[in-house]
This record gives C-alpha cells, sequence and structure tokens, in this order.
C-alpha cells in the first residue's frame, strides 16, 4: 500500500517535472516567437519598399497615359490578367513603353496602342524562349528595338536589317497605310516584323501557363501583389518615419536646440508608430505562447486559476 508520504512525494515529482517540461516547452514556442517575430519585420521592411515602389509606378503611369486613363488602367488589368503579371509590373511595362513613345510623337492613344502589342509579344516571347528576366527584360529588348536599338532583340530570335528588302518593303507599306514618317514610321514597321517574325511564340504564355516556369513566374507575381497590399497599409507609419529624421537632420545643423529637441521627439514618435505597425502581427505571438501553457494545463486537469499561477511562476523561473 502506498503511503501518504510516498503519494506526496509522487505528486510533487511530477508536478516537478511537468514544470520542467512547461519550462522547455515555454522557452521553445518564446523562441520560435522571436523567431518568427524578425522574420515577419524582414517581411514588413520588403512590403514597404515594395509599396514605395508601387507608388513610383503608379505616378509614371498616370503621367503618361494623363488623358487616357481610363483605357489605359483597363489594359493593365488585362495584361495583367492574361500573362499573370503583377499589379504594378503590368503598369510599369505598358508606362516605361509608352513614355518613350511618346517622346517619339505618338499621342498618348498610339502609345497605349502600341505598347499593349509590345507587352503582349514580350510575355510570349518570355514564355517561348524561358527567358531570364521574363516579360521585363523582353519588353526592354523590344521597346529598344523600336528606338532603332536591334542587336538586343536577337535574344529573342528577332532579326531586322534596313538593308533588307523586307524592311523597305515594311517601312514603305507603313508609311502609306499609316501617314507615319521618320521614327514613327520605322519603329511601327520594326514591331511589325517582329510580330512576323515571332508568329511561332504568338499565344505561348496561353499554351503553356501550366508549366513549372510559368507557374512560378504566376506565383512571384501573387506575391508581389501580398507584399504591396502589406506594404500599402505601412506606408503611413514609415513616412512619418522618415519625415522626423529628415527634420531632425536639418535642425542638427541649426542652432535652436529646442528645435532639435522637438525633432529628436517627433523621430523617437515616427520610430515608435512604425514599430507599432510592424508589431501589430508578431505581438500576439508572446501572448500565444502564455496562452498556449494555461491550455495545456488545463487539458491535464488543472483548473484555470491553478494554470493561470502555474504558468506564471514558471516564467517566474527563469
Amino acid at each position: 500500500m502506498t503511503s501518504i508520504g510516498t503519494l506526496e512525494l509522487e505528486i510533487v515529482a511530477d508536478a516537478r517535472k511537468l514544470r520542467s517540461g512547461m519550462s522547455g516547452a515555454a522557452s521553445a514556442i518564446k523562441g520560435f516567437a522571436v523567431a518568427a517575430g524578425a522574420a515577419f519585420t524582414a517581411v514588413a521592411l520588403r512590403a514597404i519598399k515594395a509599396a514605395s515602389d508601387a507608388e513610383e509606378v503608379s505616378g509614371k503611369f498616370n503621367v503618361v497615359f494623363r488623358d487616357v486613363s481610363r483605357d489605359a488602367k483597363a489594359a493593365a488589368k488585362d495584361l495583367q490578367e492574361s500573362y499573370d503579371l503583377s499589379s504594378t509590373e503590368s503598369r510599369r511595362l505598358l508606362a516605361n513603353t509608352g513614355d518613350l513613345l511618346t517622346g517619339f510623337g505618338f499621342t498618348q492613344d498610339a502609345a497605349l496602342d502600341l505598347s499593349k502589342q509590345v507587352q503582349s509579344l514580350s510575355a510570349d516571347l518570355a514564355s517561348f524562349n524561358n527567358l531570364e528576366g521574363g516579360a521585363a527584360e523582353a519588353s526592354r529588348a523590344l521597346t529598344a528595338g523600336l528606338l532603332g536599338e536591334r542587336e538586343s532583340m536577337k535574344r529573342l530570335g528577332i532579326a531586322i536589317n534596313e538593308t533588307t528588302p523586307e524592311w523597305k518593303a515594311m517601312l514603305a507599306e507603313v508609311e502609306q497605310t499609316t501617314g507615319a514618317v521618320c521614327a514613327q514610321a520605322k519603329a511601327l514597321a520594326t514591331l511589325r516584323l517582329a510580330q512576323l517574325q515571332s508568329a511561332n511564340a504568338a499565344g505561348d504564355y496561353a499554351r503553356t501557363q501550366g508549366t513549372v516556369a510559368n507557374q512560378t513566374r504566376a506565383l512571384e507575381a501573387d506575391i508581389q501583389d501580398l507584399q504591396e497590399s502589406l506594404g500599402k497599409e505601412l506606408l503611413p507609419a514609415a513616412r512619418m518615419t522618415l519625415e522626423s529624421l529628415r527634420e531632425l537632420l536639418t535642425d542638427a545643423g541649426g542652432d535652436s536646440f529646442e528645435g532639435l529637441k522637438d525633432a529628436i521627439a517627433g523621430a523617437i514618435v515616427g520610430f515608435k508608430t512604425l514599430g507599432a505597425a510592424i508589431g501589430t502581427a508578431v505581438s500576439g505571438a508572446a501572448f500565444g505562447a502564455a496562452k498556449l501553457q494555461e491550455l495545456i494545463l488545463s487539458a491535464t486537469g488543472f483548473s484555470d486559476e491553478a494554470a493561470e499561477m502555474a504558468v506564471q511562476e514558471v516564467q517566474n523561473s527563469r
């Protein structure tokens, strides 16, 4: 028969084992929370950068196509959905090519139409050739070709030589049917020949959308969109911090000590605000760790009050 003293010793020993186990579990959980917090902070900083870049791209896009805004936005949306591009990437590609074309004298409407054709062909060529750099790299090569720098187009399987009968015939046709002359006519002729020479690549992205390479590009675009969405939530706090830091640096070079104190205070508030914004999703981890301990204890038969006391004792013993 087990004596009362032996039973007490066994209970104490079991309690110590439980306490030791809970302590180890708590340490592991808190370690995970710290690691998760650091990882999320890195993600948050990348998200702020992505959202900031998206703002710059949107600004350029809105200026380049300011008179055809509705059509431009519809074109960007169609490009995004048809070729699994991120929202910002579709606008970036359209704006970069459109900006150069308007500089060549094309109207915004014409520049938008040509840019759409360039980006569609770029996405198909990138897929067809499994091009490193994807649609963006193909777009750079094609856009440069429209401006007369055609060497990079050879990477896409396109070779255009202005001394050939093919070129001369195409240029004459463009001038006759569109009324375009000089640089504009050459740009249009270059695009038409590029499209003719890329007949095998036309529609390749739609045909091979399920391949690993194209699914990888689509996943990268989804991640980019997700980063930007998160970054947009953090941008106000980031702006506040940067504005405070700039004010701090400005006042540091001045003679006003009171102004410097105010700038330092503003910078501190800015950092706290940014930290709070980033930490919102992280702060729950430590709280969750303690609650998990309570749940484990409760599941073993402890009352809620006893479980909470046990957790507090484990934390105090560290």
